[in-house]
């Protein structure tokens, strides 16, 4: 009996783990969509003002590192955004995995099949938490890449207007 309740309790605890991860990662999935509606607009916003006059204008390499910077931030967005739906499916192969294993247990199957369909909730298990560190590590470039972006068009800006002698 005791057994069986710290197995209950232990269920528990990881479901209730697993859930603050679903909305941490829930929550980095919203912010990844404001980083790409950011670097969208912004993008859009420099091309239509300074696209007209870039020959005219000084600096060119750092408006084309921004205008970079901020392409890889949308990327990184949609990689994130990809890369939680996916998440959703290893763990329903978990979970399967999971419930053949107890199938075979129950109905004491073959030690080759246990083995078999422990080893496939184990791989789905690894593809699931490997998901996890994906989706953080894109928001966290995707940070990276927005900060980047801004201190590049701070340049453009300061070469073509606070540098300039006699503004």
């Amino acid at each position: 009996m005791a057994k069986e309740k710290s197995r209950n309790d232990l269920t528990q605890a990881y479901a209730e783990i697993e859930g603050f991860q679903n909305e941490y990662l829930h929550q980095l999935d919203g912010l990844s969509k404001i980083f790409i509606s950011l670097s969208t607009a912004i993008l859009g916003l420099t091309l239509s003002l300074i696209g007209l006059k870039l020959r005219q204008q000084q600096g060119i390499p750092w408006i084309i590192a921004t205008w970079i910077s901020l392409l890889m931030t949308a990327l990184c967005g949609f990689f994130q955004v990809y890369s939680f739906s996916k998440r959703f499916r290893h763990k329903a192969e978990y979970l399967h995995a999971c419930l053949i294993t107890d199938a075979v247990l129950h109905t004491k199957g073959s030690d080759e099949k246990l083995d078999e369909f422990i080893w496939q909730s184990h791989q789905a298990d690894k593809h699931f938490q490997r998901s996890y560190k994906w989706c953080t590590g894109s928001v966290l470039a995707q940070g990276i890449f927005l900060l980047l972006s801004f201190i590049f068009f701070g340049f453009f800006i300061w070469v073509n207007f606070a540098a300039k002698p006699g503004l």
